[in-house]
C-alpha cells in the first residue's frame, strides 16, 4: 500500500506544471495546489493536520481576486508569517521552489530564502521531492497517518468526514494522556460522524440523524432492536463482534452517572490502558465499515410501523447465585440484566438456560437513568 505525502502548494501557474504533478506523484506526493496566499492560509488553518508538507513558488498572487501580472513577493512573506503562527500545532518546514531568475542572483532573497530550489533544474526537483520526503515522514502527524492509513483512508469525505481524521489523530497524538474526559468525548464525536455516514449510504433511517443523535438507540437499531418504529432486517444488522464494541465504545465514552465512574476509575488507577483499548476498538469499527460499504450492501434494509413498546432479545442465563440471585446476559448487546429470586422461580430459571427477554424502557425521574424493565421470559 503507497503512503502518500500529501503536500500543499502555493503556486499561480500550476496548470502549466504537469511534469511535475506526474514526476511527484510517481513519488508518492499529493500535491494540493493554490494560486493565492489567502486561499492556501485558509485551507491550512482549518485543515492543518492534514498535510505534511508546504511547497510556495517565490511570487504568487496575494489574494483570491488575482490577476495575471499582479504576483507578488510579499505573498510569500505572508505565507511564512502564517506558518510561524500555526507553528504552536503544527511546524512545517517551508520550501522554496520558483522559476524567478532575476531573484537568483539577489543578495537580500538569500537572506530571506537561504534554501530554495530552482525550476526546470533536474536536480533541483529531486533535491526538492526527496527533501519533502524526508522532512515528512520526521512529521509525528505523517508517521501517525502511515502507520494507521487504512483507518484515515476511512476519513475522508466519501466516509465518515475529514473532521473525524483530525479528531483520530488527536486520539493517537494523545495517547499517553490522563485527560480521560476530553478524548472518551472525542470518540463520542467520532461515532456520530459514523452513524451519520450510515445514513448518508442510506443504511440508517434519517429519523435517526434528525437533530440530535441518540447514540443508544440508533446503535441498538444497527444491532438489530426495535426503535423509533423501526427494525433492520436480519441481513442488515451489524455482526455480532461490532456491533459488541461499538455498544461499549458508547457505554463507555457518553456523559452520565455511568461515565462519572469510569472517569474515576482512569483517574485513580492512573492508566491509559482502557482508554487505549476503547482506541483499538474504535479503529476496528471504521475499517470494518469502509470494507462493509465498498462491498455495496443493499440500501434502505429495514421494516417501518414496528412497536418497540415490548422488544425481544435473545439471551442467556449467566448464573445463580447461592443468595437465589442471577444475571441475564443479551446476546447481541452483552448488556447484563439482573435477574431477582421472584424471576428465577417464576420461571424456573437455571444457569445458562437459554431465554427469549420480553422488555421496555423508561427514564428514572430523579436520577434521570435510562432502565430496563422485564415484562416477560421465555425459556427457549
Amino acid at each position: 500500500m503507497n503512503k502518500m505525502i500529501k503536500v500543499l502548494w502555493f503556486e499561480d501557474e500550476y496548470e502549466k506544471m504537469d511534469n511535475f504533478l506526474i514526476q511527484a506523484r510517481g513519488e508518492n506526493l499529493e500535491l494540493v495546489p493554490f494560486r493565492s496566499a489567502e486561499e492556501g492560509i485558509e485551507e491550512l488553518q482549518k485543515n492543518y493536520s492534514h498535510y505534511d508538507a508546504v511547497i510556495m513558488d517565490a511570487k504568487f498572487f496575494l489574494s483570491r481576486e488575482h490577476e495575471a501580472g499582479s504576483e507578488e513577493l510579499s505573498a510569500l512573506a505572508k505565507t511564512k508569517a502564517a506558518l510561524d503562527a500555526l507553528s504552536s500545532k503544527k511546524k512545517f518546514e517551508v520550501f522554496v521552489f520558483t522559476g524567478q531568475a532575476k531573484l537568483f542572483q539577489d543578495s537580500s532573497f538569500d537572506m530571506f530564502v537561504p534554501k530554495y530550489y530552482k525550476k526546470g533544474v533536474e536536480e533541483d526537483v529531486h533535491n526538492l521531492i526527496a527533501d519533502i520526503k524526508k522532512s515528512a515522514n520526521n512529521q509525528i502527524d505523517t508517521q501517525i497517518r502511515h502507520k494507521f492509513q487504512r483507518v484515515f483512508d476511512v476519513c475522508s469525505e466519501k466516509y465518515i468526514g475529514e473532521k473525524a481524521g483530525h479528531d483520530l489523530l488527536d486520539i493517537l497524538k494523545n495517547q499517553d494522556s490522563m485527560d480521560s474526559k476530553k478524548y472518551l468525548n472525542v470518540i463520542r464525536n467520532i461515532i456520530e460522524d459514523l452513524f451519520k455516514a450510515f445514513h448518508k449510504f442510506e443504511l440508517l433511517p434519517s429519523e435517526f440523524i434528525s437533530g440530535t443523535i441518540d447514540l443508544n438507540p440508533t446503535c441498538r437499531f444497527l444491532i438489530g432492536t426495535a426503535e423509533n418504529g423501526f427494525k433492520l432486517d436480519e441481513e442488515a444488522r451489524l455482526p455480532k463482534i461490532i456491533g459488541h464494541n461499538l455498544w461499549s465504545l458508547l457505554n463507555h465514552s457518553q456523559t452520565g452517572s455511568h461515565r462519572s465512574h469510569i472517569d474515576e476509575h482512569i483517574n485513580t488507577l492512573a492508566s491509559t490502558f482502557l482508554f487505549n483499548a476503547l482506541t483499538f476498538k474504535l479503529l476496528d469499527v471504521l475499517i470494518w465499515f469502509k470494507d462493509y460499504v465498498d462491498k455495496g450492501p443493499m440500501k434502505k434494509k429495514w421494516k417501518n410501523g414496528v412497536s418497540n413498546s415490548n422488544r425481544e432479545e435473545k439471551g442467556f442465563v449467566k448464573y445463580i447465585d447461592e443468595k437465589n440471585r442471577g444475571l441475564i446476559v443479551l446476546n447481541d448487546t452483552r448488556e447484563e440484566i439482573i435477574l431477582s429470586g421472584k424471576l428465577i422461580e417464576q420461571y424456573r430459571l437455571k444457569a445458562r438456560d437459554k431465554v427469549v427477554v420480553f422488555s421496555s424502557e423508561y427514564i428514572e425521574n430523579i436520577a434521570d437513568v435510562l432502565h430496563k424493565r422485564m415484562n416477560k421470559i421465555q425459556k427457549i
